[in-house]
């Protein structure tokens, strides 16, 4: 369950803008 979770999550990360920092997308998806 937590895998297809975070590829959902990543899914997700990819459209949000390029301009946003891993430490961003670790706060929103973490």
């Amino acid at each position: 369950a937590l895998k297809d979770e975070f590829e959902e999550h990543a899914e997700k990360a990819k459209t949000l803008p390029e301009n946003t920092s891993n430490e961003n997308k670790l706060i929103l998806y973490g």
